[in-house]
């Protein structure tokens, strides 16, 4: 298992666009991510990986000209899969992948990380099984 934890909470955020325009933010981010490799036997494992950031950024006053107040906006985003795979006897492997991808850029004010999460995985933008073989000759 490989797992980390990351939280920045940044008062002077600064995001420039192709205009040249500069705005000011303060910033929460909080980001998760996690990785389980799995033996199943001899000839079969499973990897599960999973990642999921919340962001909510809030507009602030500039100190000088060259900046101006950001709107304030929230994202968050989910994405996870599922892999097993099985080594066969000639060399050859199988796998099954499943996909569930989410995103969620709500602009309540008062919404908070655990439902930036929760609205993320329930609302995929994608979700998909994909089975692939490898074949050796």
């Amino acid at each position: 298992l490989n797992a980390n934890y990351t939280y920045i909470d940044s008062d002077d955020w600064l995001i420039g666009n192709s205009d040249g325009e500069v705005k000011r933010y303060s910033r929460y981010l909080n980001k998760i991510y996690a990785k389980l490799i799995a033996r199943l036997d001899g000839s079969s494992d499973i990897t599960v990986t999973t990642q999921w950031f919340g962001l909510k950024a809030k507009g602030i006053e500039p100190h000088s000209d060259m900046y101006s107040r950001g709107d304030d906006f929230n994202f968050s985003q989910f994405a996870l899969q599922a892999r097993y795979r099985k080594k066969l006897d000639n060399g050859s492997s199988v796998y099954l992948v499943y996909s569930h991808n989410g995103i969620d850029d709500s602009l309540e004010d008062d919404i908070d990380f655990s439902q930036l999460a929760s609205n993320a995985i329930a609302n995929p933008l994608q979700k998909s099984i994909t089975a692939k073989i490898n074949w050796v000759f």
